[in-house]
């Protein structure tokens, strides 16, 4: 079987790819192979539950590249002729990368050379094509790169809290409460302090003249 170079263009998954932004299926570089057709695989073996399908594909006319942005139909003659399985979300076509949020998976694009056309229902399913390939595959290759869905946006508030996102700065909001004036009575009442002019709080300061019963030298 005929090795085959595979190239995406990138190591990390660009969000136009993924469930996060359009969803739509990257351009594929095949080299190395002298097959009329290719069929592609794409999945995540790092899935909660196992291997998830993303994408199946056969019937591609083997011409370099495969081109992006296919549309998820059984059938499709543009941008290129292809014949398209259901993936595991359960659609037909290509589904981008989607994992949980916070974790980050490995995906590979997996491509064989074709010796001929797959007699193969448009629909079908990853074991019906495994099945076809066993017989029919010249040539194998893959890439892989990675994908990881942030918990939080880039930039803005952050959902359910108000605060901003990692890495933009932080806004604190503090209220200040004035403290009380020394003489909080007159304050109050907006009147001239009783006690001659004075206030009451100066006036309990000042030394007041002893009577009889409060000197202790003069008490009987």
């Amino acid at each position: 079987m005929q090795n085959l170079t595979i190239e995406i263009g990138f190591d990390r998954f660009p969000p136009e790819h993924t469930c996060d932004g359009e969803d739509i299926s990257p351009a594929i570089r095949v080299r190395g192979s002298d097959a009329p057709y290719l069929a592609v695989i794409v999945d995540d073996p790092d899935a909660p539950r196992g291997t998830f399908t993303h994408w199946l594909a056969w019937n591609v006319p083997a011409t370099g590249e495969i081109p992006g942005g296919i549309s998820p139909e059984p059938r499709v003659s543009h941008p290129v002729p292809a014949v398209q399985g259901t993936n595991d979300f359960q659609r037909i076509g290509y589904g981008g990368p989607c994992p949980p949020k916070g974790a980050s998976h490995r995906f590979f694009i997996r491509v064989w050379g074709l010796e001929q056309e797959l007699d193969l229902p448009p629909g079908a399913g990853r074991s019906r094509l495994e099945g076809a390939l066993a017989a029919a595959a010249t040539g194998y290759g893959e890439a892989m790169a990675i994908y990881e869905r942030k918990k939080y946006p880039v930039s803005g508030p952050r959902p359910d809290t108000g605060l901003e996102a990692p890495g933009a700065p932080a806004t604190f909001f503090i209220t200040l409460r004035r403290k009380p004036p020394h003489d909080p009575w007159s304050c109050r009442t907006g009147r001239l302090p009783p006690f001659g002019g004075i206030s009451r709080m100066e006036h309990l300061r000042r030394p007041r003249s002893l009577s009889r019963t409060e000197d202790p030298g003069t008490h009987p």
